[in-house]
């Protein structure tokens, strides 16, 4: 937030991004003035600043939800097998770029000369899981939310343990206990005797753990054990 001067995340931190280019677009931030839509910030930052992997990392991590009526999902939406949002506001902002250069080397170039700016598409938001997801892919972390937020009254009430507390075997011999969380991890593998088993890593909001499953009770779980499913 610019007015409270509030950082969430670190922009040089994202991947693809860098530090590089964070300096080209807080420089041309400050000199003249906050960007009012992705169009505007391909239109004025230097096209080095503003490549695909770049803006993807961006659109991800949710730097560019300061946008005024737009939404994550809107930067990807592509229509007919053409350019996606962000290709087009590439695109967009490497023709005025151009243009601009063009007319300070003319002496008659028409300075009142406008591209029209696209518009964002209408398409239906991204699902929190999605969002979410992207985010810790490009950042490492989970920022707008957590995939289990939908299950948080579910998680209170029905558990009686936390994902962590797991690690605390002794404490938890012979007792019956019930945990929730997500799948973040899945793999099948066989035994050097051909017998199946598998291991998953279960996340919850306190943490993570590897739970391995063998034979048949592997085989009876096997189809729960798919990576973001939601387990109790």
């Amino acid at each position: 937030d610019i007015k409270e001067k509030k950082i969430r995340f670190g922009l040089a931190a994202v991947k693809g991004v860098g530090a590089g280019t964070v300096e080209l677009i807080v420089e041309e931030r400050k000199n003249n003035g906050i960007f009012k839509s992705i169009f505007d910030l391909t239109k004025r930052v230097n096209h080095r600043a503003t490549n695909k992997k770049v803006m993807e990392g961006l659109a991800y991590s949710g730097a560019f939800d300061c946008f005024k009526n737009s939404h994550r999902a809107q930067y990807f939406f592509q229509k007919n097998d053409k350019e996606n949002t962000l290709e087009l506001a590439i695109r967009f902002g490497n023709i005025c770029q151009e243009k601009n250069n063009t007319a300070q080397h003319s002496l008659f170039a028409d300075e009142n000369e406008i591209l029209k700016e696209p518009v964002l598409p209408e398409c239906n938001k991204w699902s929190r899981l999605e969002q979410v997801s992207k985010e810790k892919e490009v950042t490492g972390l989970y920022i707008s939310g957590h995939p289990l937020d939908d299950f948080e009254f579910e998680i209170k009430k029905f558990c009686s343990h936390n994902i962590v507390q797991l690690n605390e075997s002794e404490k938890l011999k012979n007792q019956e206990i019930f945990v929730a969380g997500m799948v973040t991890e899945s793999q099948s593998k066989i035994t050097k005797n051909g017998k199946p088993y598998g291991n998953f890593t279960l996340e919850d909001y306190s943490g993570a753990t590897s739970i391995m499953l063998f034979s048949e009770e592997y085989l009876k779980a096997k189809h729960l054990l798919e990576k973001n499913n939601f387990l109790y």
